[in-house]
């Protein structure tokens, strides 16, 4: 079972925040869980990393893409974090697919488990590793590929690479999608974003920009 917070909590977090934990991670430094409008968030010191602005990006920018929703995808995410594309794919999307989640923060994998649907993890294969290390050297191939690996606001810059990018493109499938969620002030990762895939097709949403790329 997850978190369920109560009533009360629930009528507070509309008046501010109602923090539920506090967490240090060597990965993401400190997490706070976080009940917002009776929704419940994972921040850093300055970013959304799960169900709040970032469930906005995602949704629009896989809504945007016109996924085939009765065919079986194999997906791949980079960044599992606590499971908010995964919920997004399986629980609003219905779509028909089998995801592989990287994730090298294991706090961020626990406070998903602890604070949102089990299901997640449980129909998803979770692999707690560095994303940069596991494109470079995995053999799949995938039907759709999510990028969203932040450190606070900062995309570390060995994801902005060429090399980073070629190794997406090696893992997708003819026809095959991939999403990258970036800030819009990213200027070296659309810079080689473009070298690579030859595409500069953006999608915006508040603050960020979603690469996209379609094989």
């Amino acid at each position: 079972m997850s978190y369920k917070p109560s009533l009360w909590q629930k009528i507070t977090s509309c008046i501010y925040p109602y923090n539920l934990e506090k967490v240090e991670s060597e990965i993401s430094g400190t997490l706070e869980v976080n009940l917002q409008y009776g929704t419940i968030v994972i921040d850093s010191p300055k970013a959304n990393y799960s169900f709040g602005n970032l469930h906005i990006v995602f949704r629009e920018a896989l809504y945007a893409i016109n996924l085939d929703l009765k065919k079986q995808h194999k997906v791949l995410v980079l960044g599992f974090g606590a499971g908010n594309i995964a919920h997004i794919l399986y629980n609003e999307m219905h779509l028909n697919c089998s995801i592989t989640g990287i994730e090298l923060d294991i706090e961020m994998i626990e406070l998903g488990k602890k604070y949102y649907a089990p299901n997640l993890f449980k129909r998803s294969k979770i692999i707690i590793a560095d994303a940069f290390e596991y494109i470079k050297t995995q053999t799949e191939t995938y039907d759709l590929i999510l990028v969203d690996i932040f450190i606070d606001t900062k995309t570390p810059e060995k994801f902005q690479t060429e090399v980073f990018f070629e190794a997406l493109k090696k893992a997708l499938n003819t026809n095959g999608q991939i999403l990258m969620n970036t800030m819009t002030e990213n200027f070296l990762t659309k810079k080689n974003w473009e070298k690579t895939f030859k595409s500069n097709k953006y999608i915006s949403v508040q603050e960020n920009e979603v690469l996209h790329f379609k094989k």
